[in-house]
């Protein structure tokens, strides 16, 4: 039986940073805060680097070879942004029936197209030759591009099983002036409803249909990349916890309004145009 008896603990549970679609955090330094802020709570981490553009498979299938090889007979607590979520889920469901060599307490998605990013719906689709053609450039699937659209997605989300013995958390942000970043696909993706600039809110928000599972917040002036912030790791911590007790950590609400959006939205932009150059610095060991 769970109760809700949040206790404080000393120790968690390495956490592994997934990246989404077309990333390469080494470079771009997407998780390097989040880095940071788990570093300086004396929370292990791992950030491995799997195919950016990768199908679900393929990368899930790196993604557990490289989890397995660090932390082998461990448990471990699974950190999915945008396609990374994809990721998380479906590694946790393939432990339900094969020995991945690990194990995961928790999955928690940060802006991830849980039922697909809705307009690309309507993009012109890649020809095979040139999928083909750019796969072997690049040495992956590029046409997986294909596995983000909500034709696709909701097929996905009949066909996966959630993992009873996994814990399922979710993130979503959205922006309702859009960001330099995501200028040129906003307007598109607004036709679908709120959005971070790319996933839609309906999108990202964890709710009955994907299964038991509890959705964190929806936070005003976090765009796509932003939701994978300081601020939301650090929100998630105590659900980590108290999954590792078999409590349950109660679900803080999220101010919205038009200063703290406007304070958020500024914070992210300036992270996101720093973060290439920590993640540069970091390959020197050096870094602010």
């Amino acid at each position: 039986m769970l109760t809700r008896l949040p206790l404080a603990i000393p120790f968690l549970f390495p956490v592994i940073l997934i990246h989404g679609f077309s990333d390469v955090p080494a470079l771009s330094g997407s998780w390097k805060l989040v880095e940071k802020f788990l570093s300086e709570m004396g929370v292990e981490y791992f950030t491995p680097q799997i195919p950016p553009y990768g199908g679900i498979e393929e990368r899930s299938m790196v993604l557990i070879r490289q989890i397995a090889a660090r932390y082998c007979g461990q448990t471990v607590h699974l950190f999915g942004h945008s396609m990374g979520g994809i990721n998380a889920r479906d590694i946790a469901s393939r432990a339900m029936t094969f020995n991945l060599g690990f194990r995961i307490q928790t999955v928690t998605t940060f802006g991830t197209p849980h039922r697909g990013v809705k307009m690309i719906n309507f993009a012109p689709s890649m020809p095979d030759a040139l999928g083909q053609t750019l796969g072997a450039i690049i040495g992956t699937d590029f046409r997986a591009f294909g596995n983000l659209t909500h034709w696709y997605m909701s097929n996905y989300n009949r066909q996966i099983e959630n993992n009873p013995s996994v814990r399922y958390f979710s993130w979503a942000g959205f922006t309702e002036i859009p960001t330099l970043l995501f200028a040129p696909v906003h307007p598109s993706s607004r036709l679908f409803g709120q959005t971070d600039g790319l996933v839609n809110t309906s999108s990202a928000v964890w709710d009955n249909d994907l299964g038991p599972g509890t959705h964190l917040g929806t936070v005003e002036g976090l765009d796509h990349v932003a939701t994978i912030s300081v601020m939301t790791a650090s929100a998630t911590i105590p659900h980590l916890k108290a999954a590792q007790t078999g409590e349950i950590a109660p679900v803080m609400p999220i101010q919205n309004n038009l200063i703290l959006a406007s304070t958020r939205r500024v914070e992210a932009a300036t992270n996101a145009a720093l973060a290439p150059t920590r993640a540069m610095l970091g390959i020197f060991g050096l870094g602010f």
